[in-house]
């Protein structure tokens, strides 16, 4: 059982469970049923906005628009039907009741964009 868990812990975990790299271009239905039970996670259990999913994969290698993601979220209780190991996955994972993980990708984005402003200035003070 994985505690505590922020969405790249997740990811991670998912993929050493799975033997397989949600974050990879393929399409095939393995690949597919493995991301939509991350994208379920995101959403569901992490509260995370339809946006921050997409700019999470994003930050991860993962070309995604939010009508893929939200696809795939609607998809997983059919995939989990059909392949029973991703209920064993989704059941290693134990989330506290609410965490807001928006909050994290805020600071997340102030964090990059202090380090572009501060590139910047240096750049400016070289001249």
């Amino acid at each position: 059982m994985l505690n505590n868990t922020n969405p790249n812990t997740i990811a991670d975990k998912i993929s050493e469970l799975s033997g397989i790299n949600v974050f990879m271009d393929n399409r095939e239905r393995k690949v597919v049923e493995v991301r939509s039970l991350l994208t379920y996670l995101l959403r569901d259990k992490l509260k995370m906005r339809w946006k921050n999913i997409v700019l999470f994969y994003d930050r991860n290698g993962k070309k995604i628009n939010m009508a893929n993601v939200m696809h795939s979220y609607k998809k997983y209780n059919d995939y989990k039907k059909q392949n029973p190991a991703l209920d064993d996955l989704q059941k290693s994972f134990v989330f506290e009741p609410y965490t807001n993980y928006d909050e994290v990708d805020k600071i997340d984005y102030l964090e990059k964009k202090c380090r572009r402003l501060e590139k910047k200035l240096d750049k400016q003070l070289n001249k």
